[in-house]
């Protein structure tokens, strides 16, 4: 069984998105959203959010990725930032 891709899903303190370091819309976020829980094995979403990334921002993506058939979500942090 092959390992799944991970994605990279940042989001900067402005709510700029950015899939694999790539600057995507809400639009091209979700297609892409979309194309990815099609995928056998599922890729990995590994969100990760600039500490004053607003709240209802991340809420949003994850839902998004939940709405979309994305199950496989996870939270990139940094322990070396105070």
């Amino acid at each position: 069984m092959s390992k799944p891709d991970t994605i990279e899903l940042s989001i900067d303190a402005a709510s700029q998105v950015y899939w694999n370091k790539q600057v995507v819309d809400t639009s091209a976020l979700t297609m892409r959203l979309n194309a990815a829980a099609a995928v056998q094995p599922q890729p990995e979403l590994h969100i990760r959010a600039e500490r004053t990334t607003p709240y209802e921002k991340v809420a949003q993506v994850m839902s998004d990725a939940a709405r979309a058939g994305v199950s496989r979500i996870g939270f990139v942090t940094d322990p070396a930032r105070p």
